[in-house]
């Protein structure tokens, strides 16, 4: 075991009515799709990767395996992480401690990361096949529906999330919000893994 991490939860005080919705929208398991980054886990396990925002490992490892890819635009943490497993070694989540994380402000950022991380992960799969799931994919499903006589499947999927988690949290007022971040996130982060795959990085968020 040659590096640690642990989850994250959001600035518990002061947070605008948009932070609080993209928190809760972003830790839904229809729109977190198992990512690494968002998972709060009650156990010990073995892990593919450590989001740094919570983490610990070796400098010795770090430096043997060549540190971050620092090339604008690429995946450095999650590359990193593969490269050490590649290695044989294993990392570790921890159960605590627990970081306050602060999400973006407003629905047009949100966007914006999320294409930006969708252009990652098809990156890193291309890079490294062998870390590549079938559910990474399932955003850019989605965002092909909505173009399609299927558009109907991303809607019914953006409806489920906002009435799971608004009746969860019994405020009907996250209904409206969820439905949107939902819509935002499935739409942004499959146009950034389409724009990979297709070669079409230059285009903006919706």
């Amino acid at each position: 075991m040659v590096g640690v991490g642990s989850g994250n939860v959001p600035l518990s005080e002061n947070n605008p009515p948009q932070v609080t919705q993209i928190s809760k929208a972003m830790r839904s398991p229809l729109v977190s799709f198992k990512a690494r980054n968002t998972a709060a886990y009650k156990d010990e396990r073995k892990v593919s990767h450590n989001p740094p925002l919570n983490a610990a490992l070796f400098k010795t490892i770090f430096d043997e395996v060549g540190g971050f890819n620092e090339q604008p635009g690429y995946p450095e943490d999650l590359d990193l992480d593969t490269r050490i497993i590649e290695k044989g070694y294993k990392l570790y989540y921890l159960p605590s401690p627990l970081v306050q994380h602060k999400h973006k402000t407003d629905f047009h950022t949100f966007g914006l990361q999320m294409r930006d991380f969708g252009r990652k992960r098809i990156k890193v799969n291309k890079a490294h096949p062998q870390i590549s799931r079938f559910y990474h994919y399932g955003p850019l499903i989605l965002y092909l529906m909505l173009y399609s006589p299927l558009f109907f499947v991303p809607l019914s999927v953006a409806l489920i999330n906002a009435t799971y988690i608004s009746s969860g949290e019994r405020n009907p007022r996250l209904f409206g919000p969820i439905f949107r971040l939902t819509l935002v996130f499935h739409k942004n982060y499959g146009a950034g893994e389409a724009d990979v795959l297709f070669g079409r990085e230059r285009v903006k968020a919706t």
